[in-house]
Formats: structure tokens, sequence, C-alpha cells
């Protein structure tokens, strides 16, 4: 009988060495994902790492700190890496004199807040204002003083309605004049009222060439002794023009 041969110790040694790594490797890995879960499950708890502290930056004319911070407080709801931002945000952005919310998350465990407030530039029919942007809010209480300007309309021409005050108001200006109200009525036609007591009716269409022409010969109509008090200048050619004598108070038309 042959004699039994054995491997070579070298060789068994070699296989071990190979085998040795990949379990290290493997068995780290079980542990690296273990670990891994247990920190999503702490950090996803609510209950861990809550918020304690929220910082509110911005000044305020008509807002209520202390309330903003109640009403934003409210719709925390997770803990510093879980809760929803922008749940957050929308909770602030619901108040009528909040412009505009960001929120940034500062470790452990606080929120700072920038918040803007609402900068109004015009009243907006008889309850609401209007921002620069055309954007139309609705004071929960009124306003003590409201704006000068007042616009109207159906609140998606907010936009429009401002941009049609911006493009005309400086050719009044010019004149020592101020628009004190500007409508947009439900047919679309123009209504606008000075600071001098004229209404000017100005109709749907080509209102701004209509009101350029008027304006070319205010200043031959003021200088009229009667006082033109209405203007209604939806004519092809030209415009009519009631006057009010200072005195009696009466008043009488003319064409011009």
């Amino acid at each position: 009988m042959r004699p039994e041969r054995s491997k070579p110790a070298g060789k068994q040694q070699r296989s071990w060495g190979h085998v040795m790594p990949l379990t290290v490797v493997l068995v780290f890995s079980a542990l690296l994902v273990t670990a891994l879960v247990a920190v999503n499950q702490y950090l996803s708890n609510p209950r861990n790492l809550p918020i304690k502290t929220i910082a509110i930056k911005g000044k305020f004319r008509h807002l209520d700190r202390d309330n903003l911070r109640r009403v934003m407080s409210k719709a925390i709801d997770g803990g510093f890496f879980t809760t929803d931002i922008q749940r957050i945000r929308q909770a602030g952005l619901s108040l009528p004199w909040v412009d505009d919310v960001s929120i940034t998350r500062v470790w452990p465990d606080q929120l700072i807040m920038e918040v803007t407030e609402q900068q109004p530039v015009a009243r907006w029919g008889d309850k609401a204002l209007v921002n620069g942007r055309g954007q139309v809010f609705y004071p929960v209480k009124p306003m003590r003083k409201w704006p000068e300007l007042r616009l109207s309309g159906a609140d998606e021409k907010a936009p429009v309605v401002l941009g049609f005050y911006a493009q005309v108001k400086a050719a009044f200006a010019a004149r020592n004049l101020h628009i004190r109200s500007l409508a947009l009525d439900e047919r679309a036609e123009w209504n606008m009222r000075l600071d001098n007591g004229l209404e000017i009716v100005l109709g749907r269409d080509d209102a701004a060439e209509r009101l350029q022409r008027f304006l070319g010969l205010y200043g031959e109509i003021s200088s009229k002794e009667l006082k033109p008090v209405r203007a209604d200048l939806r004519y092809e050619q030209g415009f009519a023009v009631d006057w009010q004598e200072q005195d009696t108070g009466s008043g009488q038309e003319s064409d011009a």
C-alpha cells in the first residue's frame, strides 16, 4: 500500500489566509448596517432630539411675534432631523401679514425662522391690501390707517391693476397730480379718481392712449375758471368733461 500523502502545511495556511479577511469584512459590514439602522431608528423617533428653541427674526409692524411662534410651533411634527420644514413654513405663510418664511436647523435643538412681513402698497377694495407683486391679502383686523391709494377689481386681476397704475402714475406726477383710486370692473373698464377730486372714465380699449391724449390737454383744461369734476374718455376722437362752478356748485358739460 502506498502511504497516504498529506497536504502541505503552507497551502492550508494560504487557504485560511483568504478566508479570514472575507469573514472580517462580512462581520464588520453586518455590524455597520446594524449600527446605522439603530442610529436611524433613534433619529427618526420624534421624542429624541426634540426642537427646544424657536428663534424668529424679522422687523414687524403688524405681526405679533408671540402669535407667530405659537402658530409655527404647532406645526412641528418631529425631532431635529424629522420635523417637516415645509409644513412649518406653510403654517407661517397662512397668516395674512406673513409674506415669506425661511427656516434653518441649528444643531442640536433649534430652528431659526426668518420672517418677512407684508409691505402693502395700496388698499384693495374694501377689506384687503395688495403688495408690490400684486398679491392680495386680507388682514384679520381692519387697519387704523389704510394706504391712501385704493385699487380694486377681481383678486386675480390685482397684478394687472397694479401694473397699469405703475405705467401711468409718472405722467400724473409730472403734472403735480396723484391717483387716489383705480378700478377695473367686471366689464374690464377702467375708472380712476385723482387727489383733486377729478373722476376719469377710461373705458376698456386703448385706455393708456386715451389717457395720454387727455393729459396732453390737461393744462388747458385746468386753466379754465370752472373746475373739471369728471372726464369721460370713451370717445374715438376726444373726450367729454363735466365742469362745476366754484361758487354756485352748478355743473355743465362740454366736449373736447
